[in-house]
């Protein structure tokens, strides 16, 4: 099992960012098997290897898609992220991004915005890399418009 730290997510990004960067791990969105790292660079460059999302052969593709999808609840509007907020919808507390107060922070609302961002955005490329197994992956994601990139690792 994979134990990730602060050096650990700067060496993984590190790998496919080929430019002065800076990072932070998003805390309390990290599930027992999914790690999120978000990142800029220091300027914003066309970083090498990161290729747009029809790119991607099939399989691939739909990792990514997944991950838009269910992973972090990209498809939260301000209705849902009020309930989260409040706490009047107890059936969502299994959420990987609420606390155990029932609560999202601001550091989570930044972070669904961003997502939400970088998926509507065509400028958003991507590298995806299989790693342990066929069911585990990482997923590097940039926009240099934005000069937003989040690394995520799923290990299965």
């Amino acid at each position: 099992m994979w134990v990730f730290c602060r050096e650990l997510y700067k060496k993984r990004i590190s790998l496919q960012v080929d430019a002065d960067f800076n990072y932070e791990p998003i805390d309390n969105i990290e599930s027992s098997d999914t790690y999120v790292c978000r990142f800029t660079l220091k300027k914003p460059v066309e970083l090498k290897n990161f290729i747009s999302l029809d790119q991607f052969k099939q399989s691939k593709r739909k990792d990514i898609e997944k991950f838009y999808q269910s992973d972090y609840r990209i498809d939260i509007d301000e209705t849902d992220l009020n309930e989260v907020v409040t706490g009047e919808d107890e059936e969502d507390t299994d959420d990987e991004a609420v606390t155990e107060d029932n609560s999202v922070t601001p550091e989570h609302e930044k972070f669904f915005k961003e997502i939400k961002q970088l998926k509507a955005s065509s400028s958003t490329k991507y590298v995806h890399r299989r790693i342990k197994n066929i069911f585990s992956y990482e997923l590097y994601i940039y926009n240099k418009e934005l000069n937003i990139g989040y690394y995520i690792a799923y290990i299965e």
